[in-house]
């Protein structure tokens, strides 16, 4: 009887250990001794390839043999070899009987004694059981050590390199200086004066030939975008975000509670007010993107909301094309369903003779002192009442004596014994993350009086400003 051979291995440590080979071995001798003619081309091996997983080369070149009736007969040392779950076993198994395949193990009687599926069915229960505690083990205590500070990850984020866990010490990241450079510069050209956009970014570290994290020579947007949105790189690492979907056929994960996310302390490799700049880099520069309008080149474009539905309103072409002069073009309401009842009935407005009102209002504003006085002092952000700040600034230092309260008993704590280092280092990472924000805000309100006081001064110097854009429309 022509025959196929199946063996597998699901690590490479098996593979180098040769357990390949003696699987082949076995069942050649099998096939030797029981009269089974072994097909030269039907030797199907998966190498390092988990038996709880259905997409194995091997294993799929040995069903396209059985489809093809390459052979009447697949041997297998055992049925952990072929599956670890039963139902893939079954599930094998009865396709290859439907293509007139029988499979033999080697370690099991044949199959169609009752007994001996029996049997069988309780080694796939038992391989599957086993798979699943080694599973529930290695989850345990990869969150064990991520809790005690240890970077228990396997790919570090890009400007990192990380360091295997030894008898001395835990795993933890090191900085790889040529990617951290990286990092730096891609900050930097987004979140100061130049407030590159992701487009602009990636194009230009094509330009210079960086590759990315992955070695291609092609940056795409959205590989910066995980960059700059990653607070890694502020020393703070959130990890244990996501966990798999219930439904293992779905292959997504799905957001956890916050409660469970952990915060590891590694190297930053940017400051936090670079990064906080960078966040509100996004929002306005989503804001003002071209890609967010099909035409471009007016005043308005992406400022004009509906004044009846106050949704945004879109440029549009319109019109019949005349010799000369091209389409009209109008602001119209971006609230355009279908529905009769949600549509907006807001008419659409000419684009050129609206930024042609607007900057004629715009221009006669600044032309008068009285009316900027009263955008100076009506637009302030914050409150100049000096009873306001001062009470803001109260709660805000009540806050910051808390958090270094709460440092003080941590490092208590530590001395005393009562929590180890790992345990000590990510709770002060938060703490200080924390902190910085209390002390961003109170320097805020810093900066918003030292404001008030500059708005004060500008009010005295709109008269010359007034006068000099007179000068300069009449110059015009």
């Amino acid at each position: 009887m022509r025959a196929a051979l199946y063996a597998r291995v699901s690590s490479s440590k098996q593979e180098q250990e040769r357990t390949i080979a003696s699987q082949v071995e076995a069942v050649e001798s099998y096939a030797a001794s029981h009269g089974y003619e072994l097909v030269s081309t039907a030797r199907f091996c998966d190498d390092g390839f988990s038996g709880a997983r259905l997409d194995r080369p091997g294993l799929d070149a040995l069903r396209d043999g059985a489809r093809a009736s390459a052979f009447q007969a697949v041997l297998v040392l055992d049925p952990d070899r072929l599956a670890r779950h039963y139902a893939y076993q079954v599930l094998i198994i009865e396709e290859l009987q439907r293509f007139g395949v029988s499979v033999v193990f080697l370690q099991q009687p044949p199959l169609d004694d009752p007994a001996a599926r029996l049997l069988v069915q309780i080694q796939g229960a038992v391989a599957e059981y086993e798979r699943a505690k080694i599973a529930e083990r290695n989850r345990r205590g990869r969150q064990f050590r991520l809790r005690q500070g240890e970077v228990a990850i396997g790919v570090a984020p890009y400007g990192y390199r990380r360091v295997p866990r030894t008898s001395a010490e835990p795993a933890h990241l090191i900085v790889h200086e040529p990617e951290a450079a990286v990092v730096r510069q891609i900050f930097a050209w987004h979140a100061n004066e130049e407030g590159m956009s992701l487009y602009q970014i990636a194009a230009r570290l094509d330009n210079r030939g960086i590759p990315t994290a992955h070695g291609a020579a092609h940056w795409s947007p959205q590989a910066v975008r995980v960059i700059l949105r990653n607070s890694v790189y502020t020393g703070a690492w959130v990890v244990n975000r996501q966990r798999p979907a219930e439904d293992p056929a779905a292959r997504r994960r799905v957001p956890r509670p916050e409660n469970e996310w952990i915060t590891l302390s590694v190297p930053s490799l940017v400051d936090r007010d670079t990064f906080l700049r960078s966040q509100q880099r996004h929002a306005h520069n989503a804001h003002y993107s071209p890609r967010h309008s099909k035409q471009s080149g007016w005043l308005l474009q992406g400022l004009v909301r509906c004044g009846l539905c106050h949704h945004a309103c879109v440029t549009r072409r319109g019109g019949a094309r005349r010799a000369g002069q091209g389409y009209h073009h109008y602001y119209r309401c971006g609230n355009t369903k279908r529905e009769a009842v949600a549509r907006c009935p807001a008419p659409a407005v000419r684009a050129p003779e609206l930024d042609a009102l607007v900057w004629s209002e715009v221009t006669r504003t600044l032309c008068d002192p009285h009316a900027l006085q009263q955008a100076v002092a009506g637009g302030a952000t914050v409150s100049a009442d000096s009873n306001v700040l001062a009470a803001q600034r109260v709660a805000i230092e009540r806050h910051l004596h808390a958090a270094e309260q709460e440092r003080q008993r941590l490092l208590d704590a530590y001395q005393a014994g009562v929590v180890s280092l790992p345990e000590l280092q990510p709770r002060l990472a938060a703490l200080e993350l924390r902190r910085e924000q209390w002390q961003d805000e109170h320097d805020r309100l810093e900066r918003a009086q030292r404001d008030a006081a500059a708005a004060q001064e500008l009010l005295g110097r709109l008269d010359n400003l007034a006068r000099s854009i007179q000068e300069r429309r009449a110059a015009v």
